[in-house]
């Protein structure tokens, strides 16, 4: 399997796990330096640092939810670069729904392989 390769399956786990509201499975895709920002956000927000604040992070903005679901896209990979395209819908405890789907800069989540572990910025 080649380094792409890899690294798209790696990816698809990390998306998978997030479907899921895995929160602690997402987290461990993180490096203890890794990075994680939600980009509409990150001019006002530092984001999370690590796995325990990720999980943490996601949890607080997700689990309340009645629904999410997450929505594949493109992904394209170049060595240790990959970047996917996706949109998510949210259901509110009030019967709301929103379909949010993410402009082009926000739809992108990079992975870096760090030694053992994964940097998510």
């Amino acid at each position: 399997m080649s380094n792409e390769t890899e690294n798209v399956a790696l990816v698809k786990r990390f998306w998978e796990a997030l479907k899921q509201r895995d929160f602690d499975a997402v987290g461990a895709f993180m490096a203890d330096d890794g990075h994680y920002v939600d980009v509409p956000v990150k001019d006002v927000d530092e984001g999370a640092r690590g796995p325990a604040e990720t999980a943490a992070r996601l949890r607080l903005g997700l689990a309340p939810l009645a629904g999410y679901e997450l929505h594949d896209g493109n992904i394209a990979a170049s060595g240790d670069f990959v970047i996917t395209e996706h949109s998510e819908t949210r259901r509110g405890r009030r019967a709301r729904r929103s379909r949010c789907p993410s402009p082009p800069s926000w739809r992108s989540a990079t992975a870096r392989s760090t030694g053992g572990g994964t940097t998510w910025t």
